[in-house]
């Protein structure tokens, strides 16, 4: 039976005794930060994938709304009367934060930015629709008129310039368009 009982015995650590408090506190301690440092590099990647997905949902919301700004002044057509764009056979008027002109279509078509900071149409009179998200605060919305009058010697283009901003997200955006229809007299 003495064989059967040093086998039922557990092992001592060195000399019967356990870990000591100084062993334990190193262990916990380097435990610690493992995890922190671990945790760390977690929250850092977390914190640029949002940094990431709020860029591009900025940049979604203005490359739509320069699209479409850009596909309509492209195709203006000259107001002969005057009566969209306040200056008779202009292709555009306004400027600064607001551009008006006539589209193909013959409806005159306004483009500003509303007190709420996004960019809004207005169509043939009706009321204005919002073009970009609510996500989004655009702080800037500028129309440089270049060549609007049919006199000037000039093809009519247009500069848009654009700042806005998402989560601490700060975008600017420039484009110039210039229009198709030939400017002559």
């Amino acid at each position: 039976m003495t064989g059967d009982r040093a086998r039922l015995q557990r092992p001592a650590c060195r000399g019967g005794q356990g870990f000591s408090l100084i062993e334990i506190l190193v262990a916990a301690s380097i435990f610690t930060v493992a995890i922190t440092a671990a945790s760390s590099l977690f929250v850092a990647a977390l914190e640029g994938q949002r940094h990431a997905i709020a860029q591009q949902n900025l940049l979604a919301n203005l490359r739509f709304a320069t699209e479409i700004m850009t596909r309509q002044i492209r195709m203006a057509q000259q107001d002969e009367s005057g009566s969209c764009t306040s200056i008779a056979k202009a292709t555009y008027g306004g400027g600064g934060s607001n551009i008006r002109f006539v589209a193909y279509d013959g409806d005159c078509m306004e483009y500003s930015l509303d007190l709420g900071g996004r960019i809004v149409v207005q169509e043939g009179g009706g009321g204005f629709e919002e073009i970009t998200s609510d996500d989004i605060n655009v702080t800037l919305l500028n129309f440089d008129l270049q060549g609007e009058l049919v006199d000037d010697n000039e093809q009519p283009r247009v500069t848009i310039f654009i700042e806005a901003a998402d989560s601490g997200e700060i975008l600017k955006l420039q484009t110039t368009v210039s229009g198709r229809n030939i400017d002559v007299p």
